[in-house]
């Protein structure tokens, strides 16, 4: 069996607007509060969608999921006041994706913005602004364009700058969704017992996907399966694994992408 890696969506490097290092004032998190985040996120989405259109690409979906991870990052990065794609503990989009999102199978990738804005700006300036900034740098672009992708979160998240006006950080996070999985998977798996995974199409059709695997990205190798999707036994180490899901891509050929992290116990 030939096995192919799903084609992947590279990290691009992030974006910087304006100056940024102020310290977040004690009163952030009443300010993250006002519904103006949110109305940013709406407009923003929307605003890659009308440029993926103009350009005779497909409009991504909005996951929920997706958008509260990107939340949480730009909230995380605003908050230890960085900028970028991996966190001060090494943990990168990917993994973020793996913990947070327990039913999407697919491959992912991410552009992160910041600036300070006057306050006086709207909502809809400021989801502009991030677009705006994305399409004009050239790996931004190029993220935000992908054909592949099928669906998007973005997360906004903002505080008073001592520097004056308000600071913001803003994720976008893009995914190629292959399927989601009916159920979510827990977080921990015991050795010996059976599963089963039933994933679906984006659209509600049935997948096609038929293996699955038990991947260790720190051996970067197999360590259980591939396996049948029903009623397949847990064998292995206990330890921190990712779930890989096997599609046909032709004859005896499979491609692999990604599901969620899984503790084995």
């Amino acid at each position: 069996m030939a096995v192919e890696r799903a084609p992947s969506l590279r990290i691009r490097a992030c974006l910087l607007v304006a100056v940024i290092g102020a310290p977040v004032p004690a009163d952030a998190q009443e300010f993250r509060s006002r519904p103006v985040v949110s109305d940013i996120e709406t407009i923003a989405i929307e605003r890659v969608n009308e440029v993926r259109t103009e350009l005779g690409l497909t409009t991504l979906a909005a996951d929920p999921i997706l958008t509260a991870i990107a939340r949480a990052h730009s909230r995380d990065m605003l908050e230890r006041d960085y900028l970028g794609h991996f966190d001060p503990e090494g943990a990168g989009p990917a993994e973020r994706v793996g913990r947070g999102h327990r039913r999407l199978v697919g491959d992912v990738s991410e552009n992160v913005w910041s600036a300070v804005v006057p306050e006086s700006r709207g909502p809809a300036e400021v989801a502009g602004r991030i677009v705006d900034a994305m399409i004009a740098s050239a790996g931004h672009r190029r993220n935000m364009l992908a054909p592949q992708l099928t669906h998007l979160g973005l997360g906004v998240d903002s505080a008073p700058s001592r520097l004056g006006g308000i600071e913001y950080r803003a994720t976008q996070l893009f995914a190629a969704v292959e399927a989601y999985l009916e159920d979510a998977v827990p977080e921990t798996l015991t050795r010996g017992r059976s599963v089963v995974f039933s994933p679906e199409r984006p659209d509600g059709g049935r997948s096609d996907i038929e293996l699955f695997d038990l991947w260790s990205p720190e051996e970067e190798r197999v360590v259980f399966g591939p396996a049948s999707l029903v009623l397949a036994r847990l064998a292995g180490v206990p330890g921190r694994y990712r779930l890989r899901f096997y599609h046909p891509v032709g004859q005896d050929r499979y491609a692999v992408s990604s599901g969620p992290y899984i503790e084995l116990e």
